[in-house]
């Protein structure tokens, strides 16, 4: 299960831990994790023991996950890394800019 609404991780509490372990024991969910899109959300998902795997936005123009060693402190936690967006187009083939 991935979660997308990252305004939870700052009001996670036990219970939320519970609900997750709870989906867990019944079969309903095998792994618990994140995606998120800035810095502050990817630490305050490291601090949470019960996400499993966060995904991050990488690709050659949004580097912030090197920058910010985020692959390391994951390792570090013994949470996996998933990457989004790899294939980005930032500008389209005419030189506009094209955000999705």
């Amino acid at each position: 299960m991935l979660l997308h609404d990252t305004k939870k991780l700052d009001s996670w509490k036990e219970e939320d831990t519970n609900r997750v372990k709870k989906l867990k024991t019944e079969s309903k969910i095998k792994h618990f994790g994140v995606s998120i899109y800035y810095e502050d959300e990817f630490k305050k998902a490291l601090d949470i023991d019960i996400i499993e795997f966060i995904q991050i936005p990488f690709n050659i123009f949004d580097l912030r996950a090197i920058k910010n060693n985020w692959f390391e402190k994951a390792k570090e936690k013994g949470k996996l890394i998933f990457i989004r967006s790899i294939f980005f187009t930032r500008f389209t083939s005419n030189g506009s800019r094209r955000y999705s």
